[in-house]
């Protein structure tokens, strides 16, 4: 009867061992896959896909985001026919130079010749869209 109830209590410690063996190995693979997605971020955001112009007026342009603000705005861009076509695009909040050049431009309702850098992917902490604006060129 007594070896019963040594049993009974060595094996109680052995399954909350395992629990805490189990929950931190799991704990370490959310922290691994975590990190490697902010990393896959990172990497991928500095490897443009593709360059290039447009031109026409900023309708829009502003800073928003709960956790990560990012500077977003929409171009309309010159078209010959009725309807107008809307690029989308992000700036680098590092970017104050273009970030002025932009404000002023919609200001002004000025013309602008707008350079840009096409990512892989869109990342969620970077900008909303895969175009990023890196140079403004005001027309009169």
């Amino acid at each position: 009867m007594a070896t019963e109830t040594q049993s009974s209590s060595t094996s109680s410690p052995s399954k909350k061992s395992w629990k805490l063996i189990t929950g931190g190995i799991f704990a370490l693979i959310m922290l691994v896959g975590i990190g490697g997605y902010f990393l896959f971020g990172v990497v991928v955001h500095q490897f443009d896909y593709s360059e290039g112009y447009r031109a026409g007026k900023i309708r829009k342009f502003s800073h928003k985001g709960y956790f990560f603000k990012t500077w977003e705005g929409e171009m309309v861009l010159e078209t010959t026919g009725m309807a107008q076509e809307v690029f989308y695009f992000s700036v680098d909040g590092d970017d104050t130079n273009t970030i002025k050049a932009i404000e002023k431009a919609m200001l002004d309702g000025s013309r602008v010749n707008a350079h840009y850098e096409e990512k892989f992917k869109q990342i969620t902490w970077q900008g909303d869209t895969k175009y990023f604006l890196d140079k403004i060129e005001v027309k009169p």
